[in-house]
């Protein structure tokens, strides 16, 4: 046979075989399963045209009485309801599925259960939500992702020992849980220190765990002693602290002689100090200083928002652990520029 073809004997040509096969079985699959996506989302569609607003959770029980297989069309459409943010609406069809369901069906009830938590969580609720991941718990003990949402609501409420209790359980499970119970034994430590000098002392001894306790060290010594509070910012500073920094009446006396770009930012954005040079290191605070030499009288500030890394959510202040998605250690800092404000911020961590 010539050489410009290809036998079919030839292991080239069934590997060519082989690797075409497999391209065309997995194109069609691809489209076999957006078919059926699409399928899915028109019945779902066509299934909630049925059912008004004003449907109650008896409606959803009528129907599943009637047509059992609705089970698993309701439990999508309850939790489209809830990612959509209409939680009455998912309220409704979860609590119709969990009187359907048979008590023997523990799994199923235990999973109802969780997404009622989760409603709960998010509608404030915040015992109702441990009541009812307790009641998935009593079910399937081994519910990994209920115990996690429990120690998030327990560390909310600010009751850090059954929060410990239960991160212990979740490293019966094999989780790694010793960032998140570092975290938790510094607060119970916090908690229980009886005097000002005390909390000082573990506040110093869990800066190295995570940058939640700097901040709060670094507070205390702002209020206590500026010089300390200096010389604890030379070998530790960082756009962590920049909204702590910002929202604190700095002495100038005690700071002006900082080398740090960072400090000297801030100090001459808040105009403690003459602007010079305009090299913070911050493009915010660098417009600041830019704006105030070229125009005194303008009254710029800064504001702060709090990002998780991991999920985009935002919070209120800086945290340790995003409440969102659980992420430990992803808090990012965000400074916005914006019109001076005379209101005070207060100091208190969003826990």
């Amino acid at each position: 046979m010539s050489s410009l073809f290809v036998d079919y004997r030839d292991p080239l040509f069934g590997i060519m075989a082989f690797l075409l096969i497999s391209l065309v079985i997995a194109l069609l699959s691809m489209l076999l399963a957006k078919l059926k996506g699409d399928k899915e989302a028109r019945r779902i569609k066509r299934f909630l045209q049925n059912f008004p607003a004003n449907s109650e959770a008896g409606d959803y029980i009528k129907l599943l009485e009637a047509h059992p297989g609705s089970f698993e069309l309701l439990s999508k459409v309850a939790k489209a309801h809830f990612d959509g943010g209409d939680f009455e609406r998912s309220l409704k069809i979860y609590l119709a599925l969990l009187e359907w369901v048979s008590p023997f069906e523990k799994a199923k009830r235990a999973q109802i259960l969780e997404r009622l938590g989760d409603i709960y969580t998010k509608s404030g609720f915040l015992q109702r939500s441990v009541d009812a991941y307790e009641q998935s718990l009593s079910l399937v003990a081994r519910n990994q992702s209920a115990l996690a949402k429990i120690v998030l609501i327990y560390e909310k409420r600010g009751d850090y020992s059954k929060a410990m209790e239960a991160l212990e359980a979740l490293e019966e499970m094999g989780m790694d849980e010793d960032g998140q119970k570092q975290f938790l034994g510094g607060l119970i430590a916090l908690k229980e220190a009886r005097t000002f000098d005390a909390k000082l002392v573990i506040l110093e001894s869990l800066c190295h765990i995570n940058t939640y306790f700097a901040r709060e060290y670094l507070r205390e010594l702002l209020l206590t002693d500026q010089k300390k509070a200096q010389e604890f910012l030379e070998k530790n500073i960082s756009i962590s602290f920049l909204d702590i920094l910002w929202n604190f009446q700095l002495d100038a006396d005690m700071f002006k002689t900082s080398k740090h770009k960072l400090i000297r930012g801030v100090l001459q954005a808040k105009g403690i100090v003459g602007q010079k040079e305009i090299d913070s290191g911050l493009f915010e605070l660098d417009t600041i200083i830019a704006a105030k030499i070229a125009k005194p009288e303008l009254k710029a500030d800064l504001n702060f928002e709090f990002v998780c890394k991991k999920c985009g959510a935002l919070d209120i202040d800086y945290f340790f652990s995003c409440k969102s998605c659980a992420a430990m250690g992803e808090c990012v800092v965000l400074p916005k520029i914006s019109e001076k404000n005379s209101d005070a911020m207060t100091f208190l961590e969003s826990w």
